[in-house]
């Protein structure tokens, strides 16, 4: 069911980075009577003493999460944003038709005003629009004014949301 990631700490205590429900199973099966010896999580360990820093953890756990397009847009947008500008549809493991990918890369240009914004107002079905404001409209209070415009027309396709902001955008914004 796939590699848990865990991260070893200085002090040897061991932290599930991903692979939660993984753990959460086997410590069922075991409560259940399975057999230890036959009950395992396959994982990689990554080691502070090695030099590995949490932020390091974080991102590698993300990026597995975005090939394996497990977790939200949002999450990854969070991580790319602290990965001082890395763009990861040009990493040459990731799938050029990976959605998670391309939605992630348009949050993370969002401003933080809008980013804020769309983490805290929108739900997961309307982050690819979101994202889409972050890859046509540059930063400014602009990307905020587009993402409201689009809650309001709520369109049903990526298509129409894209021929929105292209109307917002030629129609111009007055401040």
């Amino acid at each position: 069911s796939g590699i848990a990631i865990i991260y070893e700490r200085a002090d040897g205590r061991l932290i599930v980075v991903d692979g939660h429900q993984r753990l959460g199973l086997a410590k069922r099966l075991l409560y259940a009577g399975g057999d230890p010896n036959t009950i395992k999580i396959r994982a990689l360990v990554f080691r502070e003493a090695d030099g590995i820093t949490v932020a390091d953890i974080r991102q590698k756990a993300a990026i597995k999460n975005i090939v394996e397009q497990t977790g939200t847009a949002l999450d990854a947008a969070k991580v790319l944003r602290g990965m001082d500008g890395t763009d990861l549809s040009d990493m040459p493991f990731m799938p050029k038709d990976n959605a998670l990918a391309r939605d992630a890369a348009g949050l993370a240009r969002l401003d933080d005003d809008a980013f804020a914004y769309t983490a805290n107002v929108l739900n997961k079905n309307q982050y690819s629009a979101a994202a889409l404001v972050g890859q046509l409209i540059e930063k400014g209070p602009e990307q905020v004014a587009a993402i409201r415009a689009l809650i309001e027309a709520n369109p049903s396709t990526l298509a129409q949301a894209r021929f929105i902001i292209d109307q917002i955008k030629e129609a111009g914004f007055t401040k």
